[in-house]
């Protein structure tokens, strides 16, 4: 069995016009929906290893805010209990992209977790279920696992997924 966890980056801020797209920090309420979740994450008994993160400032600062809330780091850790790896690949729009990515993983891992963004995020969870329930939009700081019944990531495909868990900010305020 393959599981990807989603997590979208939470909701960015357009104040600096200056700023790329994909120098866009996260907003006020962001960063407080990065602490939220941590705790609901942490508390479904999620586990995030191995994390692939998009280049995109926003969506490094989600994982960061997530890792800094998570609550093993609040009882005195010094070290960070969550690690990440940045991909440009990540830095997508397109669900066929990230079909891309996930074939290419490393059949040793059989759990992914990757931050990104919409509308691949969205598209990739309307496509992968076998049964789908049809999400209009993953919400920012949005979490979804998906499992696939596969030996390998190459043999994952559209159709073949099962929605196991959702979670989203608004949930847990």
């Amino acid at each position: 069995m393959k599981i990807i966890q989603l997590i979208r980056h939470a909701k960015s801020s357009w104040e600096a016009a200056h700023l790329t797209d994909q120098q866009r920090p996260l907003n006020h309420k962001g960063s407080k929906d990065c602490a939220v979740m941590a705790r609901a994450l942490h508390a479904a008994g999620i586990k995030l290893h191995p994390v692939y993160c998009s280049t995109a400032q926003r969506a490094q600062l989600t994982i960061q805010g997530i890792a800094e809330h998570w609550p093993a780091a609040s009882l005195g850790c010094s070290a960070v209990p969550l690690n990440w790896q940045l991909s440009d690949a990540l830095y997508t729009f397109s669900s066929t992209q990230l079909w891309q990515f996930i074939h290419a993983l490393d059949d040793e891992i059989d759990e992914v977790c990757l931050v990104g963004h919409n509308p691949a995020f969205t598209d990739l969870i309307n496509t992968s279920q076998s049964k789908p329930e049809h999400l209009a939009n993953f919400p920012t700081c949005g979490f979804a696992e998906l499992t696939f019944a596969a030996a390998t990531w190459d043999q994952l495909c559209p159709g073949g997924a099962q929605l196991v868990q959702f979670f989203k900010p608004k949930m847990f305020r």
